[in-house]
């Protein structure tokens, strides 16, 4: 998957062993499910994501 956008963000979707959680990022982006997300540290990161979604030109 290529980029075509770049989003800069305070945050990210880190677990609470510090993991990224990559899926999470791409999964609003994409329109899809995020799945499980119980571990993720800051959960409010998500809808950062599907905010920059809605407003995404990509979208």
């Amino acid at each position: 998957m290529k980029s075509k956008e770049i989003y800069l963000l305070k945050e990210r979707s880190e677990t609470r062993n510090g993991k990224v959680m990559r899926h999470v990022i791409k999964a609003p982006l994409l329109n899809i499910d995020t799945g499980q997300v119980s571990s993720l540290e800051n959960p409010e990161v998500l809808e950062t994501i599907k905010h920059l979604n809605a407003n995404s030109s990509l979208s």
